[in-house]
């Protein structure tokens, strides 16, 4: 894992501040390719967040998802 990746997945992490850290594990888990997306994203984008808002949002209705199942298997969305 890259240095970039890393710091990408702990700010996704902080952004759930108050989850458990089981429910923050499963999100990062299943909700994988849409943090990929957005890192791909803020490559193509020089790191402008504004600039991958739909990629934040796909990654957000993830977690929001599991988050509302409280960690249970769900459908992720599909862009």
């Amino acid at each position: 894992m890259d240095v970039s990746t890393k710091t990408n997945e702990d700010h996704f992490l902080r952004r759930d501040k108050g989850v458990s850290p089981e429910i923050q594990r499963l999100c990062q888990s299943k909700c994988k390719r849409y943090a990929c997306d957005i890192q791909k994203c803020l490559e193509r984008n020089s790191y402008q967040e504004k600039s991958c808002w739909k990629e934040i949002a796909y990654w957000d209705i993830c977690c929001d998802k599991i988050k509302a199942k409280n960690g249970k298997s769900v459908a992720v969305p599909h862009s």
